[in-house]
């Protein structure tokens, strides 16, 4: 059963009751962001989980009946239309729904906006259950009793310390559809990170391919804040792949970043950059490559990942614009991604779109290739004796032998005489070439280098293995190599004998006497004359 048929919990509410809190603890992980401001959550969240032999999908919506908490210099017509689209997306998700956990605040009580929510999804016809959050101990579960005025099976739970969970979610399963044992949770599937700066276009990318409305869409920037896992399967090849497509807050400077929820979702990013297969960077057609650009292009690449480069917002350039143009212009400006595929793309007309997800499926099989150690060793022989490793203090640098030690990226070992002696700029050679040897446009490449090492046995020391092969002992003595005779032990070197003690140096202060000159027997020393 693919997940876009699996049964589907939500959990919807009004605003700043713990939606996201009830998401995360279900899920076991922190999807979520998880802040006491309103209007946090947005998007639609989705993670396929496993409760009692029942695989479902799983759905955080963003908050009934009341604004999000934008911005206040933005206009109210930006905020209702955020507000709005919020709204369309938990009814579109209510549309999907099996089953819903409808999550109030115990310590507040019963509030209208919680009677409307109600009525809502009393409407929908789907089973209800209300989840009393913040019950933290037997104390608090005594004001259950307003709660039942509502028609709804109440539990009370605490996201905080994770209790009543169990009874709810027994409740919850019994009424969704007989379990499917050919689920796929799509654990195989490619994942692709979608990253750039704010309003850029990234959530429209991700509707352009899905032809419909699945993220909001908005002109004020910072509009996603949370990290949004769509899945899409792609035809590459006469064959189908399963991915999943991450949209991704927008990358400010650390200098702009004004409240917690920015923050917190800019770590986010980063924890799904770690995981991603593959990433492309939206960058604007209109304002061309900035150093924020850079600064989110360098991130990919530290983490070792294969990227695309897509401009977007093609349409708005001019017709007389060739895409050669821009791809040279992003080249000049980005020299350390010349490796890396771009496409000009437009999210508004679905420009190329498509070839940017074809781009990114072929650089995720480069990164899983076998490279055979007899070509790569000729391309670096080739390499080599094309541009010759530098001086680093008087000492080349020797790439003896070079083999594939891993995948995802792509990892090659180099043994080597020493390991100081590879420089960045020639490291950027060796990998350029490689690339260009092995067809690897863009695919990520990581060398990692063993300097030669000598050891020592009881015949002396023993010959480098400069080919990685097994070090060889060395010739034992004439002696040992006749039949059923031993190796006689070596001679040791007669010992030195110690030198002499030196008679310390006399001080500079100290003056040395005179010496008087002996008188001989039977003479006197005559006097000088007055």
């Amino acid at each position: 059963m693919p997940p876009s048929t699996l049964p589907t919990v939500i959990i919807a509410g009004r605003p700043n009751v713990g939606k996201s809190a009830i998401f995360n603890r279900l899920i076991g992980r922190r999807l979520a962001i998880v802040h006491h401001a309103e209007g946090v959550t947005r998007d639609r969240l989705e993670q396929v989980i496993q409760h009692d032999a029942h695989t479902f999908k799983l759905v955080d919506t963003g908050g009934l009946g009341a604004p999000p908490s934008i911005d206040l210099t933005s206009s109210d017509a930006a905020r209702q239309g955020v507000t709005a689209a919020i709204q369309r997306q938990v009814r579109a998700a209510l549309d999907e729904a099996s089953a819903v956990i409808m999550v109030v605040d115990l310590q507040a009580g019963i509030l209208p906006l919680d009677l409307e929510s109600a009525n809502l999804l009393r409407k929908s016809g789907k089973p209800v259950f209300l989840a009393a959050n913040k019950a933290d101990n037997d104390m608090r579960e005594t004001a259950l009793g307003e709660f039942h005025r509502m028609g709804f099976p109440v539990f009370p739970v605490s996201a905080l310390h994770n209790r009543g969970f169990t009874p709810l979610m027994r409740a919850v399963t019994a009424a969704l559809p007989a379990p499917d044992n050919s689920a796929d949770a799509l654990d195989d599937a490619l994942r692709i990170t979608i990253l750039g700066r704010p309003n850029v276009g990234k959530s429209s990318f991700i509707n352009s391919l899905l032809a419909d409305e699945r993220l909001i869409v908005s002109d004020l920037p910072g509009t996603t804040r949370d990290c949004v896992d769509v899945p899409i399967t792609l035809k590459v090849k006469d064959r189908e792949l399963k991915c999943i497509l991450t949209d991704t807050a927008g990358i400010r400077r650390v200098s702009r970043l004004r409240e917690a929820v920015d923050h917190i979702g800019l770590h986010y990013v980063a924890r799904r950059l770690e995981r991603a297969d593959v990433a492309i960077l939206v960058m604007d057609a209109t304002a061309g490559p900035t150093a924020q650009d850079k600064k989110i292009a360098r991130m990919a690449t530290e983490n070792n990942k294969g990227i695309v480069l897509a401009l977007n917002k093609w349409d708005l350039v001019g017709r007389e614009s060739r895409p050669a143009v821009g791809v040279a212009a992003v080249q000049e400006a980005l020299p350390f991604l010349k490796f890396a595929p771009m496409v000009c793309v437009s999210a508004h007309t679905g420009f190329n779109i498509f070839k940017a997800l074809q781009l990114a499926a072929r650089l995720a099989e480069q990164t899983s290739r076998q490279l055979p150690t007899g070509p790569l060793n000729r391309a670096i022989i080739k390499a080599t004796e094309h541009a010759p490793p530098p001086l680093v203090k008087g000492k080349r640098l020797k790439i003896l032998y070079a083999t594939q030690t891993g995948v995802r990226p792509l990892r090659i070992t180099l043994f080597v005489n020493a390991a100081g002696l590879l420089t960045t700029p020639y490291e950027t050679w060796l990998l350029n070439s490689l690339r260009r040897e092995f067809n690897l446009e863009g695919a990520p490449l990581v060398l990692q280098l063993k300097p030669r090492v000598a050891t020592v046995n009881r015949h002396g020391p023993t010959h480098p293995a400069p080919t990685g092969r097994p070090a060889r002992p060395a010739q034992a003595p004439r002696g040992a190599q006749r039949s059923g005779q031993q190796a006689a032990p070596a001679k040791r070197p007669p010992a030195k004998r110690a030198a002499p003690a030196r008679r310390p140096a006399r001080p500079k202060h100290v003056k040395a006497a005179r010496a008087r000159p002996k008188a001989r027997p039977g003479r006197q020393r005559s006097r000088p004359r007055r």
